[in-house]
């Protein structure tokens, strides 16, 4: 649990980098529903779920040998984000080389990479949009990947 913790942490310092730096947040301009609305009477659906649902994106490469973490749909202004947070005990270096190879095969393109010792985030596209992000993290004997993904 405390894996899961440090985890989320990580991603939310992440994403919070992402809108903070105004370069990234041009590049991820495209993630925030169109709305002008405050944020409290914007209509927002927030889903936890146990299974990755089926209208996630079915072109998307999910790496095999994992557990299932967590899911949560997110749906927002008619834009629909998911969240997919997942495990594995293969190396950090094995995930992050599958998706490095499965997404050009895909309709995502990774647009910008951040590479450090213990975690990697690739940035994506689709279709020249801002699509989401795949993070992984090594932590201890396991490899978190962390999946946020616009429909």
């Amino acid at each position: 649990m405390r894996k899961i913790i440090l985890f989320l942490v990580a991603i939310g310092l992440i994403l919070g980098a992402i809108f903070s730096y105004p370069a990234l947040k041009n590049i991820f301009s495209g993630m925030k529903a169109n709305s002008s609305k405050p944020l409290e009477e914007a209509q927002i659906k927030e889903e936890s779920l146990n299974v990755i649902p089926k209208d996630f994106p079915t072109n998307f490469p999910i790496y095999k040998n994992t557990k299932l973490v967590g899911v949560v749909r997110v749906t927002e202004g008619g834009e629909v984000y998911f969240e997919v947070e997942l495990e594995t005990s293969d190396k950090k270096d094995k995930v992050m080389e599958f998706y490095k190879s499965e997404i050009p095969e895909s309709d995502y393109k990774i647009a910008l990479t951040s590479n450090k010792k213990e975690e990697t985030v690739f940035y994506l596209t689709r279709d020249s949009k801002d699509a989401g992000t795949i993070s992984i993290l090594a932590e201890d004997e396991i490899t978190l990947v962390s999946i946020e993904l616009k429909k």
